[in-house]
């Protein structure tokens, strides 16, 4: 019976501490990984502007782009954006008739993993 209870107590823990190491590994994630950055023009062409470590990075790279372009707005951007702040790129977001863009997650199978804001 006592070591019934210890292997369930010990798959608990195991299951919690994978749980917290998960969230953990998806804040830092945005920050560490590698992200594709693509830039739409008003009109829908799509530029790639590279690769750059971070969602933070991505944002300062398509604002650049836009002031270099002379763009208004904010391309569907967050209003306060968090550091480590996971925002999908979907219907919502888009930016509205002007330019958007988007931050692929790279990773070594996957070009574009999720695509954030």
């Amino acid at each position: 019976m006592l070591r019934t209870s210890l292997i369930k107590y010990s798959a608990v823990i195991l299951l919690l501490t994978t749980t917290i190491t998960g969230c953990e590994v998806l804040q830092r994630t945005l920050e560490q990984e590698e992200m594709n950055v693509y830039f739409y023009t008003p009109e829908g062409e799509e530029q790639y502007l590279g690769v750059v470590r971070g969602i933070s990075l991505c944002r300062s790279a398509v604002l650049d782009k836009a002031k270099l372009l002379n763009f208004e707005g904010n391309g569907g951007m967050p209003a306060n954006p968090k550091k480590n702040e996971q925002i999908l790129a979907n219907e919502s977001n888009t930016g509205g008739p002007g330019w958007t863009y988007h931050c692929c997650w790279k990773t070594v199978t996957d070009t574009c993993k999720e695509k954030l804001k």
